[in-house]
């Protein structure tokens, strides 16, 4: 559901969430990412698809959403997302 992966040795986490539509928000409070913690709320709008906000935790940490665009069938979602942080084209 909110599809988290975590990149603990450099701090990340990634998101690749899709609610279902009987879950339309979901709030996670006091994740650990490396040494911060931080709250994310996530939302599922009338079409779909599921956006994030970070509610709460240490400024700075690096979080990054697969864009469902990018992540059409066949391409591998986590290596989209772990080339946000790395600045390669997966």
């Amino acid at each position: 559901m909110a599809g988290l992966i975590l990149l603990a040795p450099i701090g990340a986490l990634i998101l690749d969430p899709a609610l279902p539509e009987w879950m339309p928000t979901l709030t996670l409070q006091g994740l650990q990412i490396g040494d911060k913690r931080v709250s994310i709320s996530f939302r599922r709008d009338g079409s779909g698809a599921t956006g994030y906000n970070v509610i709460g935790g240490a400024p700075g940490s690096r979080i990054h959403q697969v864009e469902p665009s990018a992540a059409s069938p066949g391409r591998d979602r986590f290596a989209l997302a772990a080339a946000a942080f790395s600045g390669v084209n997966a």
